[in-house]
């Protein structure tokens, strides 16, 4: 339709019907309708009527229609007569060419002033290339030549610059490039323009100094390399039409000069200190760049990012920079250093330089300082705004702007890049990309926040390609608004204008919102969850303790007074702490919420008891506390948790750290399966560069699993067999990953075992039997690790500096996966482990060959090694060693003929433990030793499972609770019998569970006092008083334990008792 305008419009030009061209004009969107018509009438000298139609239909699809047909006769007159063909028969280029002509005078510029271009953009050309880096970067070096001088260097880079804008602009506003892979071509272009930049510089340099040399730490001559950092949107990949590039310049060492050049007369002159020579170097990049000349300038260089700011050396070695992040490193900075990126020198410098300070950017736990400091640099963007541009529309400093949406996303980068180095990337959407994927952004919010920043990205775009300018505010005037709206699509209708306002409005809102959430709703939480008596008791505790006890007293403090004591550490922070204002000021904004958890759970003496222990590990530590000022829910979790779980409260009072866990999405899942543990595991240890930091990330990743198993067991999230199974399937996995680590770590020196007597090389294998808890898969927190290792075949070691034979090498194996996971390092143990159950106990080697095991459980093992090996499961090594393994215990254990020794023996061991390990008595009972207790239930399992294990396969399993079942099953059991033991087994089993929760220790021991079992109890009875729940606590527990030991002897043999036969 507009095409058939067209053509009417000419021919009422060509009739010289002026008044219907200005009311056609008019129609067709242009608003100056006198000097579009001297455009039209200029334009007809130099084209045909039937390319004027098609030229004219462009321009009034273009964002200004008055100003692209203007400019467009502009660039005819610039164009050698006769106009170019491919001009006018290229359909895209001419609407890219219109579109450019309405949007960008600083565009219309450079096609007059170059309007070669246009032939190379031509069809098939320029404007349909999507050129990356290193297409970017041989063009360039083939443009600027070998060689050049320092001026021809800068013309050839200025050239070559404007070519590659305005290929890369048309392909922008014609819609043929996505706002990415825009701003990638910007960015690539800058960086090829700095490589270049740095080679031209760098050898007329080389030219009058010599090159440059360092000594390293031989104290051999090495050359000194050099790198360009790129930060802020060009370390991320993100250059807009107009952005600064934001540099730092960074060389190896400082020890050393360069050689110089000779003098003539046999000796060098020009010897620079390779300080003096890379500041040189970086002026000289930074002017081919940055220095305005008649042909203008390449991009614009900022370098106040370097260390010490403009205060600082313009370039600096590698160390000199290390060393100001690690001692003088602001927050501000470590935000930049989340975008920095090698741009240009040596690229490999640069990854060194990442990764020497990638500790300082990301720590290793999550950070929640992060949020107050970019709050706080927030804050003072803000108010520098207002006072310089009241009343205007900042796209990038708005609220809901794009600087909120850069700020939310290096905010989560920086509190959870320590933890997970994938989040670990520059740019803005891969960033976000990152986030949505590990779940710390919803797919709402992630999708929200990348739909604005692609729109408010394009509209930046839009508003500085009008004049190159560096500007991010919408224009005021009416017409320019409509401009920038059309050129980023709003041009059908004459409500487009209110729907880029609405779209406009809607985005920022989102972006607001979800700002919001992250940065000012926490505090208005926990401002929400403080009780007005929590503040005043912190008042009276700095100001009058005496009525602070008092009223203590009356809310259920057992001992107020040292309650009172404890609340002036939530106000005045820890003893003997240098307590920074800034730790002082979260402390106290906190202080309040923490007092009002406190008030609320059973046992606030515990809980305030605990509170002060965490606060004077913490010390001065902000980001501990900025972690609980940003997180209500694990403020109230972890309060909860200090008055109910001494085990978990001590877990965090020792390792604070593991706050973590309670903040990280990644605790969500409520059950882990054994190969998602192992995953997770291998990915911590394989960031480790040493053993030693190995064990420690083994360790640190088993006391966060025993934080979210005991987390959710307390609260009733886990039953009984969930957290057994979860808590073996950790076990497991650490063993298997210990086994891993182990072995490469005594590879270089022994080689790996081989097999003898084969064809060919076969490595020798390791198993490792589990028995007693990690065998039945019913670990509990404390439970020790049982093992028997198992090797085959014979043979000796190879490849390493030292040969041994298989029996030896297995043996030191074996001791070092002992010694990895029984050592207390600064991360603590990760088991005890116990391998006295091995063929011949403590005298016996430490490894068995699978012959040796053999022979040994043939010839010479014990009624009490059958019933240990009942509950025998391998749980590492190669699936063919386990089978073997597993069928001789099958053998041994249920292919032996019964024997009445049996019963007598297992209960004349039964007894023994009962009288002397259970010692019940004074008030005291045993849940796992004692009468009645879990160990009767085993045994009397165990001894059916000898007894009918032989004709019944399936009573052979090594879970007590599954034994039980499949022993009702086959008809062993009665139904009353099994019910009984079921009960008393799953009783018994959550009882011991919650005993070592709230004690933190291996504790089997039931107070007979009800007043000391409320906190034990409560996980039973939640609805009745603590000292009612302990009392049926107890009820329970006699009425049960009785009835086992009453099954129990049914089947044992006793003194002068009658005993049912098995």
């Amino acid at each position: 339709m507009p095409a058939a305008r067209c053509e009417a419009l000419l021919d009422a030009l060509a009739r010289g019907d002026t008044g219907t061209v200005l009311r056609a004009l008019g129609d067709l969107g242009f608003r100056d309708g006198p000097r579009s018509l001297r455009n039209l009438q200029g334009l007809l000298e130099r084209l045909p009527g039937s390319r004027l139609a098609e030229v004219l239909a462009a321009c009034a699809g273009a964002p200004d229609p008055d100003l692209a047909l203007n400019n467009f006769e502009r660039l005819l007159q610039a164009l050698p007569a006769p106009t170019p063909a491919g001009l006018l028969t290229d359909p895209g280029l001419l609407q890219a060419l219109a579109t450019a002509c309405g949007a960008s005078p600083f565009l219309t510029r450079l096609l007059v002033a170059a309007p070669k271009h246009l032939t190379w953009l031509g069809p098939e050309g320029g404007l349909r290339l999507r050129q990356d880096g290193d297409a970017l970067l041989v063009a360039l070096r083939s443009q600027v030549g070998s060689a050049p001088e320092f001026v021809e260097l800068g013309a050839g880079l200025r050239s070559f610059k404007q070519r590659e804008v305005l290929r890369i602009a048309l392909r922008d506003l014609a819609g043929l490039a996505s706002l990415e892979e825009t701003a990638q071509a910007l960015s690539d272009l800058a960086a090829a323009a700095l490589q270049v930049a740095y080679e031209g510089s760098l050898a007329l340099l080389i030219r009058e100094h010599g090159r440059p040399f360092y000594h390293d730490e031989q104290g051999a001559l090495q050359p000194c390399e050099f790198v360009v950092l790129g930060l802020g949107k060009l370390g991320g990949r993100e250059l807009n039409f107009s952005s600064d590039i934001d540099l730092q310049y960074l060389y190896t060492s400082d020890a050393g000069e360069t050689d110089g050049v000779p003098d003539g007369q046999g000796a060098a002159t020009g010897r620079l200190s390779l300080h003096a020579f890379f500041v040189k170097l970086a002026e000289w990049i930074t002017r081919a760049l940055g220095e305005v000349t008649d042909k203008g300038f390449v991009f614009r260089v900022d370098v106040g990012l370097r260390p010490e700011g403009i205060y600082g050396a313009l370039a600096n070695s590698l160390r000199g920079a290390e060393l100001y992040y690690e001692s003088w490193g602001q927050a501000w900075e470590r935000a930049a250093l989340v975008k920095a990126r090698p741009v240009a020198g040596s690229l490999a410098l640069g990854e060194t330089f990442i990764r020497a300070i990638t500790p300082f950017v990301y720590r290793r736990y999550f950070d929640y300082t992060a949020i107050e400091e970019i709050k706080e640099m927030k804050v003072r963007i803000g108010q520098a705004l207002a006072r310089s541009q009241a009343g205007r529309m900042n796209l990038k400093l708005m609220e809901g702007g794009i600087r909120e949406i850069e700020f939310f996303v290096q905010a989560l980068q920086l509190i959870y890049g320590g933890k997970h180095p994938d989040l670990r990337v520059p740019g803005t959407l891969p960033a976000l990309a990152a986030l949505q994927a590990r779940g710390l952004v919803s797919e709402e919010e992630a999708r929200a926040l990348r739909e604005a920043y692609v729109f408010l990205r394009t509209l930046e775009h839009r508003v500085q390609v009008v004049h190159e300018r560096q500007t991010h505010t919408l224009p005021e005037a009416p017409e320019e608004i409509r401009r920038v709206a059309r050129s980023a699509g709003y041009r059908d209708g004459a409500r487009a204008l209110d729907a880029f306002w609405t779209d406009l409005r809607q985005h920022t809102g989102r972006v607001q919102e979800i700002y919001r959430r992250l940065f000012y709703e926490p505090a208005e939480a926990i401002q929400a969850g403080t009780v007005p008596e929590a503040e005043q008791l912190l008042e009276d505790a700095a100001n009058d303790p005496a009525t602070a006890a008092s009223r203590l007293r009356t809310l259920g403090f057992k001992d107020p007074e040292a309650a009172a004591r404890h609340l002036l550490r939530l106000t005045q922070g820890p003893p003997r702490s240098h307590v920074s204002p800034k730790s002082r000021r979260l402390l106290r904004r906190i202080a309040p919420a923490l007092l009002s958890e406190i008030l609320g759970v059973p046992s606030p003496d515990q809980a305030l008891a605990h509170l002060e222990q965490f606060l004077n590990r913490v010390g001065a530590r902000s980001t501990y506390y900025a972690l609980l000022a940003e997180n209500p829910p694990t403020l109230r979790l972890l309060i909860r948790l200090f008055g109910s779980a001494t085990y978990l409260a001590n877990f965090f009072i020792r390792h604070p750290e593991l706050l973590d866990a309670l903040v990280s999405p990644e605790s969500g899942p409520l059950e882990k399966g054994r190969e998602a543990m192992l995953k997770e595991l291998r990915d911590a240890v394989a960031v480790c560069e040493t053993f030693e930091e190995q064990l420690d990330a083994l360790r640190r990743y088993r006391n966060a699993e025993f934080v979210r198993i005991g987390t959710n067991d307390i609260y009733g999230a886990l039953g009984l067999d969930a957290v057994m199974t979860q808590l073996s399937d950790l076990a497991e996995a650490c063993l298997q990953v210990t086994v891993e680590c182990c072995r490469e770590e005594l590879r270089p020196r022994y080689g790996l075992p081989q097999a003898t007597g084969r064809d060919g090389a076969q490595e020798a294998s390791l198993a490792i039997l589990g028995l007693g808890r990690l065998g039945s898969r019913e670990m509990t927190y404390h439970s020790d690790l049982d093992i028997i290792f198992v090797y085959t075949p014979e043979g000796e070691t190879t490849g390493g500096r030292q040969r041994l034979t298989n029996q030896e090498y297995f043996a030191r194996l074996a001791a070092r996966i002992l010694s990895a996971l029984g050592t207390s390092t600064r991360e603590g143990y990760a088991y005890r482990m116990d391998t006295r159950l091995r063929p011949s106990g403590t005298v016996g080697p430490l490894v068995t060959s699978l012959a040796g095991f053999e022979a040994y459980h043939r010839t010479s093992s014990q009624i009490w090694e059958r019933q240990a090996l009942t509950r025998a499961r391998c749980v590492v090594g190669a699936p063919a060693l386990q089978a073997q393994v597993a069928a001789l215990v099958q053998e041994f254990v249920y292919g032996q003929p019964w024997s009445e020794r049996i019963p007598a023996e297992m209960a004349r061991l039964r007894q023994r433990m009962e009288t002397e390990l259970a010692r019940e008595g004074g008030g005291r009972r045993d849940v796992k030793l004692g009468r009645g207790g879990l160990v009767d239930v085993e045994f009397l399992v165990q001894l059916l499972q000898l007894r009918h294990g032989g004709t019944h396969p399936a009573v052979r399993v090594p879970h007590t609770g599954q034994a039980l079942t499949a022993l009702a099953q086959v008809g062993v059991l009665g139904a009353d019998e099994y019910q009984t033991l079921w009960e008393a087994y799953r009783f018994l089993g959550e009882l011991e569970n919650r005993l070592r929760l709230v004690h933190d220790r291996a504790i089997h021991e039931l107070e007979e006092d009800p007043g000391k079992l409320g906190a034990v109890a409560r996980y039973r009875y939640p609805e009745l008083p603590a000292e009612q729940g302990g009392a049926r606590l107890l009820e329970e527990y006699r009425a049960r334990t009785e009835a086992v030991k009453a099954l129990f002897w049914r089947y044992f043999p006793r003194p002068r008792s009658p005993r049912r036969r098995v």
